[in-house]
């Protein structure tokens, strides 16, 4: 009776110990990588941001971050990267703003001015998560 009591305590502490793994959900784009970044103003000095996706990879200069395979995930399902592909947006400013996104052989820029002209909100938006994850 005790040794079966105890069998069924180490189980339950096993069972409490081990941690669920769920599978992560796959990357669903065809865009492999977007550039963005920001350059003009009174300095005129410019700053680009690489994000290879299939990669989870972030390039600045000569710095490689390795990002986590669930920001990656979140980035996909948050934005339909596939459709921005058909923004057509170019109203630059002073100060540029710009998202290029590529996948295969098509490639899109699109640019804005931070005063004159603001872009479509899921441009912005898409903007304001990729400088949030690049400061990870």
């Amino acid at each position: 009776m005790k040794s079966t009591l105890a069998l069924a305590l180490l189980f339950a502490l096993l069972c409490i110990r081990c941690k669920s793994t769920q599978p992560v959900q796959e990357i669903n784009t065809s865009v492999k990588e977007i550039i963005f970044g920001s350059g003009g103003g009174f300095t005129g000095v410019s700053s680009k941001k690489k994000l290879l996706i299939n990669e989870k990879k972030l390039i600045w200069r000569d710095k490689v971050l390795n990002l986590k395979e669930e920001t990656i995930v979140d980035l996909t399902t948050k934005f339909d990267l596939d459709s921005m592909l058909n923004i057509q947006f170019t109203k630059p400013g002073n100060l540029t703003y710009s998202i290029t996104l590529t996948s295969g052989n098509k490639t899109n820029k699109i640019t804005w001015g931070k005063h004159n002209s603001p872009p479509p909100l899921i441009v912005s938006e898409l903007y304001s998560f990729l400088t949030a994850i690049s400061h990870e």
